[in-house]
């Protein structure tokens, strides 16, 4: 984990806030980034009109923020992903997402964003696999497939110590010195940790 990958995250919530109230408030279609992923594929529609929609969005634009835009490496930042994934699902019933399997199911298996590495600038399959030896976003899925049979309920559970400490990283003070703000969350952590 890193401040890369929180601020990433920061950036979604900004667009895709956690709460649910607060998604009226905010205009998801304005990030063109991640405006790009509503709703699939090759539809020619890029606005997003179900929070569904804005979910799979969202995923998509995670992966390709971290994996080809900020290069990292490390496949195991798919399993933050799936976490922030599980905690969206689990704030209400969707239809074609009862849990992570359904999700794979019906909105990566078939989609082309996830198994052609598609993106704003076109085919991004050169440059994952520069940096993840993995040629499409499916793929590293695929090799964490493990995690998609955890009960959503349980997983988003571990979203608020994810969350807290990436506010740990991200509030950091510019000489990589701890702030009383950082050192209330990382307290929080434990606390939230030890619960689970």
């Amino acid at each position: 984990m890193d401040k890369i990958l929180c601020e990433q995250f920061d950036t979604l919530r900004n667009y895709l806030p956690d709460e649910l109230e607060k998604h009226e408030s905010v205009n998801f279609n304005q990030n063109e980034n991640i405006k790009y992923y509503c709703p699939n594929g090759e539809s020619g529609k890029t606005e997003c009109k179900t929070d569904i929609d804005k979910i799979k969005a969202g995923c998509l634009w995670l992966f390709e923020q971290l994996f080809v835009k900020n290069k990292k490496s490390n496949i195991s930042i798919v399993e933050y992903i799936i976490v922030w994934l599980s905690y969206k699902l689990n704030q209400k019933k969707y239809d074609e997402a009862k849990d992570l399997n359904d999700f794979y199911t019906n909105c990566i298996e078939n989609n082309t964003h996830y198994t052609n590495c598609n993106n704003d600038s076109g085919n991004c399959s050169t440059q994952l696999n520069e940096n993840t030896g993995y040629t499409n976003y499916k793929d590293i899925i695929d090799k964490r497939n493990n995690m998609l049979s955890t009960n959503i309920k349980n997983m988003s559970k571990i979203y608020d110590a994810f969350k807290l400490l990436c506010n740990v990283y991200t509030e950091l003070n510019a000489d990589n010195t701890i702030s009383n703000k950082s050192l209330e969350n990382a307290s929080e952590f434990v606390k939230k940790y030890n619960e689970l």
